[in-house]
């Protein structure tokens, strides 16, 4: 069988060399069915001196009549009779038959004849399937080189390898243009101050030269979602006048295969991780890493909790402090930092009150308010988490805290902890090896389900994949993970990457990508399945909360700039280990630009993992809208002997079964989410008055259905309207906006309306 498949391969691989056109049809040779061809010429294609693929054999003469119904062999088995006939001819008969091919684009011309299999094909052929009878399928040609060149293009894989060899290419040309100038190799990144791993202050020291070059560098960067996004489509569109047939094929089942592959990929792995899950909560971390060190003392590790926030409600803020008060070594070693905003008229009575309520329950407690006037600093919570670290760096050098042994929990103003979250997290620190501990970051499952029982159906969609997609990602020991709302990492790694920057919106998916790149690929993402709960955005009215979702999401499709953001480093960090090399004449060089090179292979996997979550969807819904009118477009322009009702039919089975895949993959990911569900119902608000849709395991999965079906659609669609927006504002937008999206304030929480249910359905107590 192995050698029957490597025949045919082999066969469509010669038959592609030996075309001077490269268009081959897949499954026939093309042989003029008026003559034109010697019909007597034998039509087998040698394949070395002992082995042959065969094309359309015809027995001769002299063979039996009973022995000529027998089924011919399959491609690349030798028939049991000897062959007693030439085969010299048969390449240039291929050759020559291929000139009768049209153009692309003479398909839409009613004047001129298309080729379709019927036509070409002689009678006589000998078939090894159907005893012997031949049944060509009316069908029209369609180009295999084209199809594969195309597939190249749909997905953005093509533009992905073109980006990295530019970015390494302006790598090398910024350090030949540097020189061998010792100090300025030594002066590049090198700098000890709070910025630290500044890349893009260490181009003022460069040569104007390479100022320019990476100028341009960048604008072209900040193209890459556009292209994309648009380009790619936009490519595909323009091909659609000369290859219809061919984009139509591809774009209908790109569109199918990416939902599929998303979908199975989501229940196989989230699964796994509701059991990790369990898991997790059943187990003792702090009696773990008692039995781990054996009879010697804990080490110290001290933690400081972030709490970055701006016009939060202070019962919220409360929550979360509540929920990191219940560690057992919450007085011992956990610190809590409330990042405020100075611009927030109350923010200094709010820190004060809260500063007043929580004293005593941590080993610190303390308050940073970021000016809302420093320069390049936008508003938001990356700026407001840079000026926290910095403050942050200051206040532990003052007291005399060792570096290596503190851990930054990053938080919302509304992160629900586990009780066991900070043990787990001293446990995973400490576990590791001294050195990797200070390359990885923690990641705890986040599920936006605090308020779930008030979320409107749409946002239930929504809900329900972000939560599994996450926590598939988390299980998966594969996956290629970056922080995501809630995360922990060691101040020494914070430190040495520079902290976080001001001006880039996706604070979390910045963050890990720039330790990522400033580590050479070393630092990784770790999962402690403990999960973390918060709120979804809210506001008094069903429309209110939709809208609120929205500004949620159209800030979190700016995360799409890190793409940009990968690709504008990538020539820095190059360039910086090269000089450094060269001015220092380090020893360990060859190790160096080993690990860079291990940097940009990994590199591409995170490109990917943008790709994937921000790209996919909104290249997916274009292909889709494409798909759609050019099968009108085709249906009215083509005439009959085009055969399109064949192409339809056709192309229809493929993308049918993937979305039927699709479909039962939802179905499934739905029932893990009621299991989720389940877990975490003592942590969501509102339980003893929500819906009695809720209290029942398959009412609520039947809910969820419904709501994928009728909201699900709209939803998706609303996500890609987001990625589009997001696209076009990375190209033409110096600086984005932090929108905040409203949380829920006392009054909904306390309340006891359902805005996600409609008012006929029946509420009880559970």
């Amino acid at each position: 069988m192995h050698l029957n498949i490597f025949y045919r391969a082999a066969y469509l691989l010669l038959a592609a060399l030996t075309t001077s056109s490269g268009q081959v049809e897949v499954a026939t040779a093309l042989h003029d069915s008026e003559g034109a061809l010697d019909e007597g010429a034998p039509k087998i294609l040698h394949l070395g001196a002992r082995h042959k693929v065969f094309r359309h054999l015809r027995p001769p003469a002299d063979v039996p009549r009973e022995e000529q119904k027998r089924p011919a062999p399959a491609a690349g088995i030798a028939p049991s009779r000897p062959l007693q006939y030439a085969v010299s001819k048969d390449v240039t008969l291929i050759t020559d038959n291929l000139k009768l091919l049209p153009s692309g684009q003479d398909i839409w011309n009613e004047s001129l004849a298309w080729v379709n299999i019927p036509r070409v094909h002689p009678s006589g052929v000998v078939s090894n399937i159907h005893m012997g009878e031949v049944r060509w399928e009316n069908v029209a040609y369609m180009s295999l080189t084209t199809t594969l060149t195309l597939t190249m293009a749909a997905y953005p894989a093509s533009l992905i390898a073109l980006f990295v060899s530019c970015a390494f290419l302006i790598g090398l040309v910024m350090w030949q243009l540097v020189g061998s100038d010792h100090h300025l190799a030594a002066e590049l990144l090198n700098r000890e101050d709070v910025d630290g791993f500044d890349l893009v202050t260490a181009l003022e020291c460069m040569p104007s030269g390479c100022r320019k070059a990476y100028d341009v560098w960048v604008l072209i960067c900040r193209a890459i979602p556009m292209m994309m996004v648009f380009g790619l489509p936009s490519f595909l569109a323009v091909c659609s006048y000369p290859h219809p047939q061919e984009v139509f094929m591809l774009m209908k089942l790109l569109t199918a295969a990416c939902m599929f592959t998303h979908s199975i990929y989501i229940p196989i792995f989230s699964t796994a991780g509701i059991l990790s899950m369990r898991r997790a909560a059943a187990t003792d971390y702090l009696e773990l890493t008692k039995k781990a060190l054996g009879d010697g003392p804990i080490p110290e590790v001290r933690h400081v909790v972030v709490l970055t926030q701006y016009l939060e409600d202070i019962d919220v803020v409360s929550m979360a402090l509540t929920s990191v008060s219940r560690s057992r070594i919450a007085q011992s070693s956990i610190c809590v930092l409330l990042a405020m905003e100075d611009r927030e008229p109350e923010a200094r009575t709010k820190a004060a009150a809260l500063e007043i309520m929580f004293a005593g329950k941590f080993r610190g407690i303390f308050s940073t308010f970021h000016p809302a006037d420093l320069p390049n600093d936008p508003p938001g919570k990356a700026s407001n988490m840079a000026w926290a670290f910095k403050t942050l760096l200051k206040h532990a050098g003052s007291e005399g805290w060792n570096m290596d042994q503190v851990v930054i929990t990053v938080a919302d103003a509304d992160s629900e902890f586990h009780h066991g979250y900070f043990e787990g997290l001293s446990h995973h620190f400490l576990m590791e090896d001294a050195q990797k501990r200070h390359l990885r970051l923690w990641q705890s499952p986040v599920v936006h389900m605090k308020n779930y029982h008030r979320q409107p159906s749409p946002i239930v969609v929504g809900t329900m994949f972000t939560a599994m997609f996450e926590l598939a990602s988390l299980a998966d020991p594969n996956a290629v993970r970056v922080p995501y709302s809630t995360y922990s990492l060691s101040m020494k790694l914070a430190t040495r990457v520079g902290g976080w920057d001001a001006d880039w919106i996706a604070e979390d998916w910045h963050m890990g990508i720039k330790c990522f790149l400033f580590t050479l690929g070393q630092a990784s993402v770790q999962p402690i399945m403990l999960p973390t709960v918060n709120y979804t955005p809210e506001e008094a009215t069903w429309f209110g909360t939709i809208m609120a979702r929205w500004t949620q999401a159209k800030r979190h499709a700016l995360g799409f700039s890190d793409l940009s953001y990968y690709f504008m480093m990538l020539p820095l960090v190059l360039t910086k280990v090269l000089c450094e090399d060269r001015a220092c004449r380090r020893s360990d060089t060859a190790r160096r630009l080993r690990d860079t090179w291990y940097m940009v292979l990994c590199g591409v996997s995170v490109v990917i993992k943008i790709v994937n979550v921000h790209v996919i969807l909104g290249l997916t819904t274009t292909y889709g809208l494409l798909t759609i009118v050019l099968h009108e477009v085709m249906n009215l322009l083509f005439s009959a002997d085009r055969l399109v009702d064949h192409l339809f039919d056709r192309t229809e089975f493929c993308p049918l079964a993937l979305v039927l895949g699709c479909s039962i993959c939802s179905l499934t990911i739905s029932m893990s989410f009621v299991g989720v569900y389940k877990f975490l119902g003592h942590r969501i608000e509102g339980k003893d008055n929500c819906s009695a849709i809720f209290g029942s395991d398959v009412l609520h999965w039947l809910y969820l259905v419904a709501s994928l079906q009728v909201t699900g659609p709209a939803f998706f669609l609303a996500l890609s309207l987001a990625t589009w927006r997001a696209a076009w504002s990375i190209l033409f937008s110096g600086s984005f906006k932090y929108e905040v999206a409203s949380k829920p304030t006392k009054e909904m929480r306390m309340g006891d309306d359902c805005p996600s249910l409609p008012p006929c359905w029946p509420e009880r107590k559970l």
